[in-house]
C-alpha cells in the first residue's frame, strides 16, 4: 500500500491519491523512481511524501552539477578518457583520487550485494550517499583548484580521470533506477555502444579498494567537520583563515591520518598549522577550596584558610602543593583541599571528534585579516562573473573602489585576487563595466568587471 503524508492508505474514495504523472511533471520521472526505490523496503507499505521526491530531485541536481563542472573543464583541456587506463594514470593519482576510486568501488560492491538480494532501498541509498557525501561534498572540494591549473598537468589529468570514472560508474549503478539521466551521462562521456543498457553489468573492481585509506580519510573529514562546528560557536566564517589547530588524541590511527593528510586537512579547515598531542597543556587551571577537606584540618581557621587558597595564583599554588611547600600558617595544604578545574584560554574554542578533542585558536592577526578580506572580494567578483554568464575561461578587467583602510589591508593580495578571478588587470579606481556595490564585513565596496579583449 501507498500511504499519504498523514499515514493513511491512498485511495480514490478517500480523495488522497497523487498520480505518477502529477509528480513526474513537477520533478521528473527519474526523481520519482529514485524516491520510490529508496523510501522504504519493497515489502513494506510505502509512506509517500512529495517532500521526499523533492529531496531525490535535489540529489540528482547535485549529481548533474558535478557532471556539468567536470565535463566543462574536461572539454576545455581536451581530456580524452580513451587515452588513459588505470596503469597509465597510476603515477599521477593523488591521495584524494585514490580515496574516491576506493569509495567508488566499495559502493559498487555494496550496491550489488544489496541489489542481488532485493534490498533495493539499501542499494539506492548507498549510491545516494556516495553522490552527496563522497563525490560532491568532499572530492569536488578537494580537486576544484586542480581543474584551474594552466597547461598540461598530470595532477589535473588524474582529477579528470577520477571524475570521469566516478560519473560513468555512478551512471551504471543508477541505470535501473534513473534510466534517463544514466543514459545521458553514458552517451556524453565517450562510450561506444548505442545505449548503457547494452553494457554488461558493472562489478566492483576490488583492486581499487583500500579500506585503510577510507578509514584515514574519514578521520580527516571528522576533524574538518569539528573545526566547522567550532567556527560556528565562535562566529567565524570558513573563508576566514585561522592560525592554528590543536588535536588532542591518544589514538595512533588519528595521528597517522592527520600527519599523512595534513595537506588536505589544512586547506579544507582553512588553518595554517596543526599540532598533535596526547594532552594539551594550554588549558588554564582554576583552583577553589574544598571545604569538606579543609574543615577537619583547620577547624576554626577553615574560613581563613579557604580565603587564602582562593587568593593564590592557581598555577603557582599547584606547583607549591606538588612540591610540598604550600602551607597556611604552618599547616600544609594538600591536593585534597583543592577543587581543580580547567577552562579554555581567551580566544580558543573546542569541539569533540570521535577519537579525541580539538582546540581552535580564533585570534585574527593582521596577516590573516588581509587574506580573509581578499577571499571575501574574490567571492563577490566570482558571483558577478556568474551573473554576467561568463565562461570559466573568459578573462576580465576588474576595477575596485575600496575604502582606503581596506585597500591598504589587501594591497599585498592584489595579484592573488587577479589570478583567482581570471583578471588580466585589477585596478583600484572608479568601477567600469558591470558594476555592483557590496557590503564586505562592514566596508562599502564597489566592484566593476568587463570582459577583456582576446
Amino acid at each position: 500500500f501507498a500511504l499519504d503524508e498523514k499515514g493513511r492508505p491512498m485511495s480514490k474514495s478517500a480523495g488522497n491519491v497523487i498520480t505518477p504523472s502529477e509528480v513526474a511533471e513537477r520533478f521528473g520521472v527519474d526523481s520519482l523512481r529514485l524516491y520510490l526505490l529508496k523510501a522504504s523496503a519493497p515489502w513494506e507499505d510505502m509512506p509517500f511524501s512529495m517532500e521526499g521526491v523533492r529531496v531525490a530531485n535535489r540529489t540528482l541536481n547535485i549529481l548533474w552539477n558535478v557532471y556539468y563542472f567536470s565535463t566543462t573543464y574536461m572539454a576545455l583541456d581536451n581530456f580524452n578518457p580513451e587515452e588513459w587506463d588505470s596503469e597509465k594514470i597510476a603515477p599521477f593519482l593523488t591521495i584524494p583520487d585514490r580515496w574516491l576510486l576506493s569509495r567508488l568501488e566499495s559502493t559498487v560492491r555494496l550496491f550489488n550485494e544489496e541489489f542481488r538480494v532485493h534490498n533495493l532501498h539499501r542499494a539506492t541509498r548507498a549510491v545516494e550517499n556516495f553522490i552527496l557525501e563522497d563525490l560532491s561534498r568532499w572530492y569536488v572540494r578537494l580537486v576544484r583548484d586542480r581543474t584551474w591549473l594552466e597547461g598540461d598537468s598530470g595532477e589535473k589529468t588524474a582529477a579528470y580521470y577520477t571524475l570521469h570514472r566516478a560519473l560513468l560508474t555512478t551512471a551504471f549503478m543508477l541505470s535501473p533506477v534513473t534510466p534517463h539521466l544514466s543514459e545521458e551521462f553514458y552517451l556524453n562521456l565517450g562510450q561506444g555502444k548505442a545505449s548503457i543498457s547494452l553494457e554488461d553489468w558493472r562489478e566492483a573492481d576490488e583492486g581499487w579498494i583500500d579500506e585503510d585509506l577510507e578509514e584515514r580519510m574519514a578521520v580527516v573529514r571528522a576533524v574538518v567537520e569539528a573545526v566547522a562546528s567550532a567556527r560556528q560557536k565562535a562566529g567565524i566564517k570558513l573563508r576566514w583563515p585561522l592560525s592554528s589547530l590543536i588535536i588532542e588524541t591518544d589514538e595512533q590511527k588519528v595521528r597517522e591520518a592527520v600527519e599523512e593528510m595534513k595537506d588536505i586537512l589544512l586547506p579544507q579547515a582553512n588553518i595554517k598549522s596543526v599540532k598533535l598531542t596526547e594532552k594539551w597543556d594550554g588549558l588554564l587551571k582554576e583552583v577553589s577550596p574544598n571545604f569538606k577537606a579543609i574543615g577537619p584540618v583547620f577547624r576554626a581557621e577553615g574560613k581563613r584558610a579557604a580565603e587564602f587558597i582562593s587568593a593564590q595564583e592557581p598555577a603557582e599554588l599547584l606547583r607549591q602543593v606538588e612540591a610540598g611547600t604550600a602551607a597556611f600558617e604552618g599547616t600544609p595544604i594538600t591536593l585534597e583541599m583543592l577543587k581543580i578545574s580547567e577552562k579554555l584560554p581567551e580566544g580558543f574554542v573546542t569541539a569533540e571528534i570521535p577519537q579525541g578533542r580539538l582546540y581552535l585558536d580564533t585570534h585574527i592577526t593582521p596577516e590573516l585579516e588581509a587574506e580573509a578580506y581578499s577571499r571575501e572580494l574574490i567571492r563577490r567578483i566570482q558571483e558577478m562573473r556568474k551573473e554576467q554568464n561568463l565562461n570559466v575561461e573568459d578573462r576580465i578587467i576588474t576595477t575596485l573602489k575600496l575604502p582606503p583602510e581596506l585597500a591598504e589591508k589587501i594591497a599585498g593580495w592584489k595579484d592573488h585576487i587577479a589570478r583567482e578571478t581570471r583578471s588580466v588587470e585589477l585596478k583600484f579606481e572608479e568601477p567600469a563595466g558591470y558594476t555592483k556595490e557590496w557590503d564586505v564585513e562592514g566596508y562599502t565596496v564597489e566592484i566593476g568587471i568587463e570582459r577583456a579583449e582576446e
